[in-house]
């Protein structure tokens, strides 16, 4: 009878309009997990240390993750708006409660699940999030695994408008984390995109909890009873096809092929455990608190300067005070992403100006080509494979998900930063005109300055006192005695990492370019 239903249900929603296939995952779920598991949420499960990771565990798994997400509930909470609301289990929870709770629930069948749990004590919104439209305000919009269904820009918007003064904004979902290679897990938005897009809004950060490791194990159930529930049953089936009606099979096989080996990768291929979760997704619990919007744009420049070069002083200027002014100001935050995306198309636009100003001036570099090479050359050309070999160093122990403390690592923090200063340094002694220095080593000061202050966030978010320890003995990006001294250990590093990360050939290409500026030059000169 559910099955009839539902074909039902998916026929008439086609004539209306083309169903989304996340929602047609959603609503197999909700009847997957009703009558084979007993549970009826739709969420991933919240594993503690305690519950063993089984499929018979996995409903109490579901409980916990509600009870985490409502234990984030702020204080003097009313009002709650719950998008996405799936089959309404979370909401019933927060109506018992005492809360005052609407939902959004763009979903025909999963509408009609929730209203047949929730009754008359809620109101539903049958549209889309981006769509809606009410006089309402809510102390708590609530994305309970659903914000990785609505358009980023679109519903941060649209949160602004419902939220109350002072209102907060609670996603808990998983994001794409910005490391090479693919995964066969869909879903999530791009995190450096979210931090990016929201830093925009008037929202002051609570909450920023990772909690990757708890829900991983999820995955790990869902490609147990694929590999093998499913995918058995599938066999099965095409072999029952091929044999009773072996040319309807041929031509479906045919005609289908794009579709089907689609639907084996992503589903039946073995690749979506927990292992590759934790190495593309990051799942978040994020508590945003609205602010005044003239509040949060105000910000001192001369503040914000010092910050970002403020990383030359270690010593009198601290990273953590400086992190505690931007994170009540997040239009200072936005100011310090968009510098870090853009230090490296600033520093070869400034090269580039450079070598035209003199080829067009006739300023003759250094040469490092001719026989009477002069020592400022041999030192700018020492210095551009040294920061090339630090630089391809470092990139073996390029491995998202650790905090390597050894081999260059245990030189500075940040030795990809140090090679790139080498190169520049290196250049600009080749350059030979002083006044490139002032202009490159500013630049680099404020643009790359914003990238170690960016990546030194990001570090003591995800390793917490075990960064903090490491700071404590590593500088930045200039090193020390004691660190000089104690780097000996290259164990860690791995050819195969190395080369994957493409650094060889970004290297090849700087010292290709400068023996052609080389060239260039001296033909123009000639």
């Amino acid at each position: 009878m559910v099955i009839v239903n539902f074909v039902e249900w998916s026929i008439n929603m086609r004539k209306d309009k083309k169903t989304d296939s996340r929602e047609i995952g959603l609503e197999i779920g909700a009847i997957c997990g009703k009558y084979f598991l007993k549970s009826q949420h739709l969420h991933y499960g919240y594993w503690t240390g305690e519950l063993e990771v089984d499929i018979a565990n996995l409903r109490i798994a579901q409980e916990n993750y509600a009870k985490f997400l409502i234990s984030h509930i702020p204080d003097g909470v009313k009002t709650i708006l719950d998008v996405g609301c799936g089959t309404g289990q979370i909401a019933k929870k927060l109506v018992d409660m005492g809360y005052q709770v609407d939902c959004v629930s763009p979903s025909p069948f999963l509408t009609k699940r929730a209203r047949e749990v929730l009754g008359n004590t809620s109101h539903i919104f049958d549209c889309y999030y981006e769509e809606l439209q009410t006089e309402n305000r809510y102390d708590v919009i609530l994305f309970g695994e659903s914000f990785q269904y609505v358009d980023l820009q679109k519903a941060l918007d649209t949160t602004i408008k419902f939220s109350t003064k002072g209102g907060h904004l609670l996603i808990c979902d998983f994001f794409k984390k910005d490391v090479k290679g693919n995964s066969v897990l869909g879903g999530g938005h791009e995190l450096t995109k979210f931090y990016d897009l929201i830093a925009q809004c008037p929202f002051e950060l609570v909450k920023d909890l990772d909690i990757t490791e708890e829900t991983a194990p999820t995955t790990d159930i869902y490609d147990d009873a694929l590999q093998k529930a499913v995918r058995p049953v599938v066999g099965l089936v095409f072999d029952f096809l091929n044999d009773r009606y072996p040319v309807a099979s041929k031509f479906l096989g045919w005609k289908y092929k794009k579709q089907m080996n689609k639907i084996n990768e992503e589903y039946l291929s073995g690749g979506r455990v927990s292992e590759d979760f934790r190495k593309f997704k990051s799942y978040r619990l994020f508590l945003y608190k609205k602010v005044d919007s003239k509040k949060a744009c105000q910000f001192d420049f001369r503040d914000a300067y010092l910050g970002s070069i403020g990383l030359q002083f270690e010593e009198k200027i601290k990273l953590s005070a400086f992190k505690n002014l931007v994170d009540s100001n997040k239009r200072l935050n936005y100011i310090v992403s968009q510098l870090r995306r853009w230090r490296i198309p600033a520093l070869w636009l400034a090269f580039l100006i450079f070598i035209v100003e003199d080829i067009l001036t006739g300023k003759k570099p250094y040469e490092f080509l001719l026989p009477d090479i002069p020592i400022v050359a041999i030192i700018g050309a020492v210095l551009i494979l040294s920061g090339g070999f630090l630089r391809c160093l470092a990139r073996g122990y390029f491995v998202e998900g650790c905090l390597f403390t050894t081999g260059p690592y245990a030189l500075v923090r940040h030795p990809l930063f140090l090679g790139t200063l080498f190169i520049i340094m290196g250049l600009l002694f080749l350059l030979n005109d002083w006044f490139n220095w002032v202009v490159v080593l500013l630049l680099f000061t404020v643009f790359y300055g914003s990238a170690i202050i960016h990546e030194e966030w990001a570090l003591e978010k995800k390793f917490g006192k075990e960064w903090e320890l490491y700071k404590t003995k590593v500088p930045a990006i200039i090193p020390s005695l004691r660190s000089v001294f104690s780097t000996r250990d290259f164990s860690g590093w791995q050819w195969k990492v190395f080369l994957s990360t493409g650094e060889l050939i970004s290297f090849s290409v700087i010292l290709t370019l400068a023996l052609l500026i080389e060239f260039l030059e001296e033909a123009m000169f000639k």
